[in-house]
């Protein structure tokens, strides 16, 4: 996860396909929750049921799996903003809720 930039780079881009899943707008990819608990990948989108993320209130859901949400976990501090994006169970915590800034 890196700092929101101003001039909106497109590898910070994301948009909502035709079904609402997020995806990156520079590659098409999308997320990839393996497990619940474990970092969430870029991956070419297969349409894999791990790879539909959807944004439902300000959470960002499984489709199938809708207890599990991306969130962020504090890892080894190596940066001060430094987080990793994992999948995992729902909790209604802060670092579980995202906020869609739409751009033109």
């Amino acid at each position: 996860m890196d700092k929101k930039r101003s001039d909106a780079p497109a590898h910070q881009m994301w948009y909502f396909d035709k079904n609402g899943v997020i995806r990156c707008k520079i590659s098409d990819m999308a997320l990839h929750g393996k497990e619940s608990g474990e970092k969430v990948r870029l991956c070419q989108f297969s349409g894999d049921v791990r790879q539909k993320w959807v944004m439902r209130g300000n959470k960002l859901v499984n489709e199938m799996f809708s207890d599990e949400c991306i969130g962020l976990k504090k890892g080894v501090l190596m940066v001060h903003d430094d987080a990793d994006v994992i999948a995992a169970k729902y909790q209604g915590k802060p670092y579980q809720h995202w906020r869609v800034d739409y751009v033109g």
